[in-house]
């Protein structure tokens, strides 16, 4: 049985510091890549879109913190469709979507 109180020499975190994670996303119908990273204090979070560009980045170092920051991202996601799409690009993701 696990004993919470139990103190061992070595803890093994799950999420190793400098280790990435990346995972698609699709903003209406916009492809984006989000990358997670555990630095010292806090996990550092950058949105690519397709060709590897930065849409958005940001340090969160705790969880109350992580709302804000994905209001923030999908704010920068939305500036980043409204500016670098055309509207038939738009119409074309919403058919997709149908």
């Amino acid at each position: 049985m696990f004993n919470i109180n139990q103190k061992t020499e070595e803890v093994k975190m799950y999420y190793e510091i400098g280790e990435e994670h990346v995972k698609p996303i699709k903003v209406d119908g916009f492809k984006f890549f989000v990358h997670a990273i555990r630095e010292v204090n806090g996990v550092a979070i950058k949105v690519n879109d397709i060709d590897r560009r930065e849409v958005y980045n940001i340090v969160v170092t705790d969880e109350s913190g992580l709302q804000i920051a994905m209001d923030n991202i999908n704010a920068a996601i939305y500036e980043w469709i409204e500016h670098n799409t055309d509207e038939q690009e738009r119409i074309i993701n919403m058919i997709m979507k149908w």
